[in-house]
């Protein structure tokens, strides 16, 4: 499961094995899951870039 953002969401959602995170029936924008052999296969240091990404520039809590 990666945090990637609504803004990366379509880039994520277009790999592999990629679909969104539904949780009691609601879709959580910005999570997706994947498929621990497409992650594998694509390349798991892209996966990991990618919620990089997005997490990098948030400010710490």
């Amino acid at each position: 499961m990666f945090r990637i953002g609504k803004a990366l969401e379509a880039e994520a959602l277009s790999r592999p094995g990629a679909e969104l995170v539904v949780f009691s029936g609601r879709e959580m924008g910005g999570i997706v899951r994947v498929d621990a052999d497409a992650a594998l296969e694509t390349g798991l240091g892209g996966w990991i870039d990618l919620a990089t990404e997005f997490a990098g520039p948030l400010p710490p809590k």
